[in-house]
């Protein structure tokens, strides 16, 4: 298992997406979504902002 990070950019194509469109590599888990540097439970309605950043757990770190 790896824990990946990622920051969501305001040119990133998930920007104002709900966790729900978007498409995880299977067996990929999002831990939290991190807004504002408060780590918040992730919603599958969740609207991605610029600057939040997603801890996601996946079963490699290449993923």
């Amino acid at each position: 298992m790896a824990l990946n990070e990622t920051a969501i950019t305001p040119q990133s194509c998930a920007t104002g997406r709900a966790l729900a469109e978007i498409i995880f590599p299977a067996g990929s888990v999002i831990a939290t979504v991190i807004r504002e540097g408060q780590p918040t439970v992730p919603a599958s309605e969740m609207r991605l902002q610029p600057d939040d950043e997603l801890l996601i757990v996946s079963h490699t770190a290449t993923e």
